[in-house]
């Protein structure tokens, strides 16, 4: 019994703060961003240190430039995120347009002016338009204009099991077991 409350006790621990990782698939101009974002799992709204790494590709139509996090060899970019306009769920990571705010990765590193994909709400500084947009800069900038809430990455279809439901299973199981012997 007690080998069996070590092991459930184990399976807590082990899953407590599992990272998601984010596709991003957003089409600006006549390109766009494609990759992934990595967070540290938290839900809510996001803060910088909430992102543990990313993989961006992006492309102005002519020209692709790879943005790579602190999590790969070769790290070239930087994050900033200011506001509360981000948010994460189980499924999509969120970003409201109609609130102040912005999230920007961009090599070398912030404010250096070059290359850059910028989500920004109501008078932010990327695109420098005094609308809510989506911004890309690589040779030249491309923005798309935005309203509301979107979707700019979301997770993968698969469906993974929560760690509380493969506990009560196992659970149920060892309990079905051990009544079965009693009789």
């Amino acid at each position: 019994m007690n080998k069996v409350l070590l092991t459930l006790a184990l399976l807590f621990v082990g899953t407590a703060n599992a990272s998601l990782i984010y596709n991003v698939e957003r089409v600006i101009g006549a390109g766009g961003v494609t990759g992934s974002i990595t967070t540290d799992g938290f839900l809510g709204t996001l803060a910088t240190n909430n992102i543990i790494d990313w993989d961006l590709t992006l492309n102005d139509g002519s020209n692709t430039f790879n943005l790579i996090g602190p999590g790969n060899v070769g790290t070239n970019s930087d994050l900033l995120i200011n506001g509360s306009s981000l948010t994460a769920t189980n499924t999509d990571l969120l970003f409201d347009f109609s609130g102040v705010g912005l999230v920007l990765f961009q090599n070398p590193f912030t404010g250096s002016g070059i290359n850059f994909w910028c989500v920004e709400g109501v008078n932010s500084a990327c695109a420098s338009s005094g609308s809510s947009t989506e911004s890309l800069y690589l040779s030249s900038m491309s923005y798309v204009v935005n309203s509301g809430v979107v979707s700019i990455a979301s997770t993968s279809s698969q469906s993974v099991p929560e760690p509380l439901s493969l506990a009560l299973l196992c659970m149920g199981l060892f309990g079905l077991r051990f009544s079965t012997k009693r009789k």
